[in-house]
């Protein structure tokens, strides 16, 4: 993402392109969706025009050389925009957030070093590997999708397939590289995103270009040797002073869905756009993907990604759900519901929750974190991180600062969302997990059949390298409790990066999420590496997990009345 809080830092090679965005066509000379009028009530946009794929075979590209890439440098010398609010604004939250007092409310966990959750280590970490590193641009943006045998961790720069044992099938392959074929989005490309598609089987790869979003989607489930994709690109600007930011994908029942940030100047709006799956699947050429404008309380839409094909839980109906940020306060959050795009396209607002009223905790603005011998790392902002669905509900995670006694540190919130068939949201449980003196940020979740939940973030402090770190609870466990810290990844030696000065950037999220078999979870994470030379040492790390989660085939109807009314599921 472009940061929230100061400068975005680039390659070389993308800044010039991304300096001045414009209206784009399809690959094809295919015309930009048409502009939508922001008043109107469920405006039913013309879908016009078809983009044309690309086709490629990752076998044929060459392996990124991370060694020998030019060393990037700070973008300067071209406009961007501030974050949802202006950083004057930011500065003077996070000042406030300095001085929170003490919360009871909090659930203070212990450091993983005193407390190694001995007989109660929930999920068991099963195998971890190593996946990409730092190449040519920071922060890493690492996302992660887990298929039926192969994984796909991405960051900005760089995506890299794996089988499950951590063998991989590519190398390295610059994103650049990857989308070159497609002019829109042959360099300047960030904001990675990875998804896998679990009834049809499809892995997808996306990331922002220069008003552009640029997509791929595999050919089939074998990824043996790196798979073959169809390409993709479409226009996200509605004249040429737009700016797309923080795009994220969601993968739906007839569609994939892709929220994101739009900036005139400062933030102006936020998007979705419905993307015709079937179309792409089938390397066709793709209608114009539908676009819808939130209302003016949203921003950072993320649209829900449905888990649970091998099990018969997905939803059975075309509504499809997104959480966005609601006033920017981090305690506030709405739940829209899209119904039918690319029919009635019914966009509607279900009504917002606050989870400062249910965990008794008002969100503090996210602060610089310490490190272990090195500068301050950015925090960012408080803007969900994450929508998974799973057995009728939905599950997120933020980042916020909070005082669990010994003063301000960053802490993660989590959520599950029942979404109550779109009649509004329920908050059926949440909490705000902090170390006192430790900064967790940067977090997301996965959860499996049985409901229990990994939720992996960064841990970092005065006397701690900045490294990947999960915590869970299993389905069963007493409401709103969360199990202990354990490690996943240490940090090795003090991050360093390639700003003028710090705060040095990091994140800007991660990336959890469940396994097609219903049992296991995944966590990809970030952490300092003592092994990379140059400006920035950021490495990436696959974390496995696993319950004692039954995980079996079942049928639809023994957990649904209609739609997203979901009864609770614990199969053990």
């Amino acid at each position: 993402m472009r940061n929230p809080i100061s400068g975005f830092v680039l390659t070389a090679l993308s800044a010039v392109l991304l300096g001045a965005c414009s209206v784009q066509t399809g690959p094809d000379g295919g015309s930009a969706p048409a502009e939508y009028d922001r008043t109107t009530p469920n405006q039913q946009p013309v879908r016009q025009d078809f983009i044309t794929p690309r086709v490629v075979t990752v076998a044929d590209l060459p392996v990124a050389d991370q060694a020998s890439a030019p060393q990037p440098v700070p973008r300067s010398g071209v406009a961007r925009p501030d974050g949802i609010i202006p950083e004057a604004q930011a500065a003077q939250l996070r000042a406030a957030a300095a001085n929170l007092p003490p919360n009871p409310n909090i659930q203070v966990l212990a450091s993983p070093e005193v407390d190694a959750g001995i007989g109660t280590n929930v999920p068991e970490i099963l195998n971890g590997f190593d996946a990409t590193e730092f190449f040519n641009s920071t922060p890493p943006d690492n996302e992660f999708t887990v298929g039926l045998n192969f994984v796909i961790g991405v960051t900005n720069g760089t995506f890299e397939i794996l089988d499950k044992a951590g063998v991989s099938q590519s190398g390295a392959i610059d994103y650049d590289v990857f989308f070159a074929s497609d002019p829109a989005c042959a360099a300047g490309t960030f904001d990675p995103n990875a998804y896998y598609d679990e009834e049809e089987q499809r892995y997808i790869v996306g990331t922002a270009g220069a008003g552009v979003y640029c997509f791929a989607v595999s050919q089939s489930e074998d990824l043996t040797g790196g798979g073959v994709f169809n390409l993709y690109s479409f226009s996200t600007v509605q004249d040429g002073t737009d700016f797309f930011d923080f795009p994220h994908l969601g993968v739906g029942n007839e569609a994939l869905f892709m929220g994101a940030n739009m900036f005139r100047g400062g933030f102006d709006r936020a998007d979705v756009w419905a993307i015709d799956k079937f179309a792409a699947y089938a390397g066709d050429p793709l209608p114009v993907p539908v676009r819808r404008t939130l209302d003016g309380t949203a921003d950072t839409p993320q649209p829900m990604t449905i888990h649970g094909a091998a099990q018969g839980t997905l939803p059975e109906d075309n509504v499809h759900y997104l959480i966005t940020d609601f006033n920017f306060n981090g305690d506030t959050f709405s739940v829209y519901a899209w119904d039918d795009p690319f029919g009635d396209n019914i966009l509607t607002n279900t009504g917002a929750f606050d989870l400062a009223a249910f965990t008794g905790v008002s969100a503090g603005f996210p602060v610089d974190q310490p490190q272990l011998g090195g500068d301050d790392l950015q925090g960012n902002d408080f803007r969900p991180q994450d929508a998974e669905y799973r057995n009728g509900f939905l599950w997120m995670a933020h980042n916020l600062s909070c005082n669990p006694g010994a003063g301000t540190v960053n802490c993660v919130r989590w959520a599950q969302i029942d979404p109550n068939d779109g009649a509004g949201p329920i908050v059926l449980q949440s909490s705000v997990i902090a170390v006192d003196g430790e900064f967790l940020s940067f977090p997301d979740v996965g959860v499996n059949h049985c409901d229990d939940m990994t939720i992996g973030f960064t841990r970092t402090s005065t006397t701690t390298f900045p490294g990947a770190y999960i915590a869970g609870r299993l389905g069963d466990d007493p409401l709103n409790e969360i199990r202990p810290i354990q490690e996943v990844r240490a940090g090795q030696a003090p991050y360093r990066s390639f700003e003028a000065v710090p705060p040095r950037r990091w994140g800007d999220y991660s990336e959890a999420t469940s396994d097609p078999d219903g049992i296991r979870t995944w966590f990809l994470g970030e952490y300092s590496s003592d092994s990379i030379a140059g400006s920035t040492n950021w490495a990436t790390w696959v974390g496995e997990f696993s319950t004692d989660c039954d995980g079996g085939t079942v049928l639809a109807e023994e957990f649904f009345e209609d739609g997203f009314e979901a009864l609770p599921v614990i199969l053990r």
